[in-house]
């Protein structure tokens, strides 16, 4: 699913990024939100099981809130909420 989400956002021409307090889309770059998907896939690895191995509960759970969260439309033009 990681390789799915950077596909998503490297098609991306455009990046709108909501903001809950205003209540609308704000425009951001793409490098921006691939380094913030960068920065959160790390930091979702360091999370450990009771045995010391790699949470794969909860990097699913992240991969698929983070890929719930965007949509891509027809003009390449990619919301993120």
């Amino acid at each position: 699913m990681k390789k799915e989400i950077l596909s998503l956002l490297n098609q991306a021409k455009e990046v709108y990024i909501y903001n809950n307090f205003l209540e609308d889309y704000f425009k951001s770059s793409k490098r921006e939100l691939i380094s913030l998907f960068k920065e959160r896939y790390k930091k979702q690895l360091t999370v450990k099981n009771e045995n010391g191995k790699h949470h794969t509960h909860y990097m699913n759970l992240f991969l698929t809130d983070f890929k719930d969260n965007i949509s891509l439309n027809e003009h390449n033009q990619l919301f993120f909420n």
